[in-house]
């Protein structure tokens, strides 16, 4: 079969069988006429067909929000040639249908809010939007039902949930920055009253070694399906800085002490902290304090006391106090 293919296209565009080749290309004329005859005959007949048409609605009624649909897309059955079927369903793709709810009829049941649109009362424009030519036969469904709750709007703080992993010797400096950081929530009544804050989502960034930012929008899922968003993009920077480890050597001061005197063994701890390179120049002697709080203290059996940071600067990170608790003894 395979040497018999060969021989045949050698025959059809070899130089001597000339008698062949235009056999062939007669052929071939042929067969295209004969596929556009019919498929030119195809596409003037007519076709009884479904065509699923997604909605979308316009002017809600004021201060509300549609939490519920009964059916969210309409199924127009029609008749129509076949030339409009396949330019509807290869060259022009279905879009969303508008339906205007400006004259809806709201009815209150126990705050909830709910209407009925009929399609029916709307398919000349769908026919006209869609540009549909042919006979409409039906339309489904009849009718569709429509839930709205009352719509409040709340100005609430932004927070993610951050995963940042950096490179070695950086850190984060100071905090993540949304700008701005606080936004307007609108939403059902019931879903703002329960909010304390506009969830920005989860944002991920790995071994950072320098500031970055960015814009990030509130992700429309399951939570924020029917809350909005102003402004809707929130620009997200994460100041990044190299740290180094140091340490310090801090007196203990005694508070809260129902002894007059009390000595403390050891009466200095170290203190091992972590600050950027371009804060290093600004640490002072004494810009650290740390205490022996004795207000829990039972001088009868207690014979340590607990060393505790009263104070320190904000641009430093307090790793560890060596020693964490301290020997007393009272004296009289």
């Amino acid at each position: 079969m395979k040497s018999s293919l060969t021989d045949l296209f050698r025959s059809a565009f070899g130089p001597k069988d000339e008698k062949f080749r235009q056999k062939l290309s007669i052929f071939f004329v042929c067969l295209v006429i004969s596929v556009i005859i019919w498929f030119s005959i195809k596409m003037s007949n007519e076709y009884d067909t479904v065509v699923e048409i997604p909605l979308t609605f316009t002017n809600l009624p004021k201060n509300k929000v549609l939490t519920g649909m009964s059916d969210s897309l309409v199924q127009v059955e029609i008749l129509e040639k076949g030339i409009d079927l396949f330019r509807r369903k290869y060259i022009h793709y279905s879009t969303p249908a508008t339906i205007s709810l400006r004259n809806l009829s709201l009815y209150n049941r126990n705050g909830v809010y709910e209407g009925i649109v009929h399609p029916s009362a709307f398919i000349s424009d769908i026919e006209h939007e869609h540009d549909l030519l042919g006979k409409v036969l039906s339309v489904k469904p009849d009718s569709i039902y429509l839930i709205f709750e009352s719509q409040r709007s709340k100005k609430l703080p932004v927070k993610a949930s951050m995963d940042i992993t950096f490179e070695k010797q950086y850190m984060l400096y100071g905090g993540v920055v949304f700008e701005p950081d606080c936004v307007v929530v609108k939403g059902p009544s019931r879903l703002t009253e329960s909010l304390d804050s506009a969830f920005l989502g989860s944002i991920v960034a790995e071994k950072l070694s320098k500031k970055i930012s960015f814009d990030r929008y509130f992700d429309q899922d399951s939570v924020n399906r029917f809350l909005e968003f102003s402004p809707q993009v929130v620009r997200v920077s994460i100041p990044v800085e190299k740290y180094t480890e140091s340490e310090t050597e801090a007196d203990i001061k005694i508070v809260h002490s129902r002894e007059p005197k009390v000595k403390l063994f050891p009466d200095k701890v170290k203190v091992y902290y972590k600050v950027a390179l371009k804060d290093f120049s600004r640490i002072e002697p004494g810009m650290i304090s740390v205490v022996a709080d004795f207000s829990d203290i039972d001088y009868s059996i207690d014979d340590k006391v607990r060393v505790k940071l009263e104070s320190w600067p904000d641009f430093i990170q307090i790793s560890r106090i060596e020693p964490e608790k301290a020997e007393f003894i009272i004296i009289r």
